[in-house]
């Protein structure tokens, strides 16, 4: 009888014993939600390359001219910016049948990801690209870190399976930029997808301005996509 006593003491003492380190785990390693953090890699040496097709029209002749391109962008080095970040260092390279027949460096970009946005510093300007964590329907100011007017980012898409090109990514992510179809003097509409473990993967991009007093019109029309990565 005294043994069974014991055993069932035991028995009670070990289910403490089990709710009191489930009890700890709980509170000291919660669960880290998922941010996105991998839509934008930040390892040097980090390279991808895109086909660029341009499409314009401008002055009063309204002839259609066209570009094809290809751009390869190189995470090549990281340094702290002035506020103590992280700070990737992007060359991008040119390659085109015409003025550069070879892989050729004509820009050096910069970025920057926190646990809280991607920023990308392009032709001078600084622009909010992500909000972390990526949620469908969330809003930012995307010209919030330049002198530009303020444009409201939506992302729309989270998480897709989508191919773009030839290639298939199992989780993209769809930014709009802008929508301003309905202006008659200027319209835009822009948007970018970004793909976890790939980053920037598109970039959809048409604007349209109209001078009414002269007549003339500009129309521009430029899509990038990923071949390579």
């Amino acid at each position: 009888m005294c043994d069974m006593k014991n055993l069932l003491r035991y028995i009670i003492l070990g289910f403490i014993l089990i709710l009191g380190v489930n009890a700890c785990k709980d509170k000291d390693d919660p669960e880290i939600p998922y941010l996105g953090l991998n839509y934008y890699p930040d390892e040097i040496g980090h390279w991808v390359i895109y086909d660029v097709d341009s499409t314009y029209k401008y002055g009063f002749d309204l002839v259609t001219h066209h570009a094809h391109y290809q751009i390869k962008e190189v995470i090549t080095d990281t340094f702290l910016d002035n506020e103590g970040r992280k700070t990737l260092r992007l060359e991008r390279y040119r390659k085109d049948s015409m003025s550069y027949p070879d892989w050729t460096i004509y820009q050096v970009w910069t970025a920057n990801k926190t646990a809280s946005n991607l920023e990308r510093y392009e032709d001078n300007y600084r622009y909010v690209k992500l909000q972390f964590p990526l949620t469908r329907n969330a809003t930012w100011n995307g010209n919030s870190k330049n002198t530009l007017n303020a444009f409201d980012y939506i992302m729309t898409d989270v998480h897709e399976t989508e191919t773009v090109g030839k290639l298939l990514f199992d989780s993209v992510s769809t930014v709009l930029h802008t929508d301003d179809t309905l202006n008659l003097i200027e319209r835009t509409y822009e948007y970018e997808k970004y793909a976890a473990n790939a980053g920037l993967v598109y970039r959809y991009s048409y604007r349209l301005e109209q001078q009414p007093v002269q007549g003339q019109l500009n129309v521009y029309d430029t899509t990038l996509f990923t071949i390579y990565k």
